[in-house]
């Protein structure tokens, strides 16, 4: 009897990183304040985060930020070539 093997030589692109990318962000997100609710019993916010690391704590605002936009970009423009595929 005959293997039928399958062979996936391609690469990943950009977009599969980013989406890996939002992926595993949002699932840290989710995971770190599930862990921070289960031992202290409330959800973290802005004022414990801006007491405890001060400056970085806006960097990383920004760094989230980044990657949101990059995410909201992602997907309108992948619905926007969906709606022009449909629409042709």
């Amino acid at each position: 009897m005959e293997e039928k093997t399958i062979s996936n030589n391609k690469k990943w692109t950009l977009s599969t990183y980013i989406w890996m990318s939002l992926i595993v962000w949002f699932c840290a997100n989710l995971i770190s304040q599930a862990a921070f609710i289960g031992k202290f019993g409330e959800p973290y916010g802005r004022e414990l985060l801006n007491q405890e690391l001060g400056l970085v704590y806006w960097g990383l605002i920004l760094v989230e930020l980044t990657i949101y936009a990059i995410g909201i970009y992602a997907v309108g423009t992948k619905l926007k070539s969906k709606k022009s595929v449909i629409l042709s």
